[in-house]
């Protein structure tokens, strides 16, 4: 019965401790407009530690190194707009002491492909949607995800939460901030 109040504690901790970075959070992508210079933390975190950013770059930025699984950067990516916002986050995660895992999404973001608003986007939706699933899959406490996402990045992200909404995946999803949506009318 005492293991079950303590397990009970830690997971009302951790939860405490999840809404306050949350919070933390929301208020640095209000208060974006002021660039944030950040340095990655000290010591390897893993994508099941606490919390993931994934971004999704914009129509023609540039992509990333270190592809993982085929779906996801671990080394830039994000493209210039979002970048502040990744710098803003891992600073913020850096001096709260909390973990967070950020990869970029990789998917075919130039405008010289054929079909790029069918193909390409719903393809990054299914990439999207697989990096996701995996993340749930492969991890037993499941971490807090973030999505962020430029111009066709942006219809990505919006594109991905609807497809995932009410899904058990959908849970583990706490935020996304989207900029110049060109699905947005």
């Amino acid at each position: 019965m005492k293991t079950q109040s303590l397990e009970f504690r830690r997971s009302r901790e951790r939860r405490s401790l999840r809404a306050r970075w949350v919070a933390g959070i929301a208020a640095i992508t209000v208060a974006l407009g002021i660039s944030v210079v950040g340095a990655a933390p000290a010591h390897a975190v893993g994508k099941c530690d606490f919390a993931v950013l994934i971004t999704a770059r914009g129509v023609d930025a540039s992509g990333g190194s270190n592809l993982q699984n085929g779906r996801v950067w671990l080394s830039g990516g994000h493209g210039p707009q979002l970048q502040p916002l990744v710098n803003a986050m891992t600073t913020r995660a850096g001096t709260m002491g909390m973990p967070l895992f950020v990869e970029s999404l990789a998917w075919d973001a130039s405008s010289k492909s054929s079909g790029f608003c069918a193909g390409s986007v719903w393809a990054g939706v299914n990439t999207l949607v697989q990096e996701i699933r995996s993340i749930w899959n492969s991890c037993g406490t499941k971490p807090i995800i973030f999505l962020a996402g430029h111009s066709g990045g942006g219809h990505v992200v919006m594109d991905t939460l609807q497809y995932l909404r009410g899904t058990p995946e959908s849970s583990m999803i706490r935020g996304a901030v989207v900029y110049g949506n060109p699905s947005n009318v």
